[in-house]
């Protein structure tokens, strides 16, 4: 993530492996964040879009509910992570 001088979101990229993403990114999620401003609502928001876009199988893992639902809660747990980290 990196945040134009405004604190507004410039750049964001979002990889997801095992989940069937398209070329292991999350390309719709990293839309709704370009150019918005940083807020917990947003990134809650760019985690369902990634957990939308992604097709996991079930298998001795888990369940597919359950794996998109990891996709979700990890994007934005890491989202939050990344803007804090831009921020110091």
């Amino acid at each position: 993530m990196r945040l134009d001088a405004a604190g507004r979101i410039a750049e964001a990229g979002i990889g997801l492996t095992a989940v069937r993403a398209a070329h292991f990114v999350a390309a719709e999620a990293e839309d709704v964040l370009r150019g918005a401003e940083p807020s917990p609502e947003l990134f809650r928001e760019a985690g369902r879009v990634a957990a939308e876009n992604c097709d996991p199988g079930s298998d001795q893992r888990g369940p597919a509910d359950y794996k998109r639902h990891l996709a979700g809660e990890l994007t934005t747990r890491a989202l939050r992570r990344a803007y804090e980290r831009c921020r110091t």
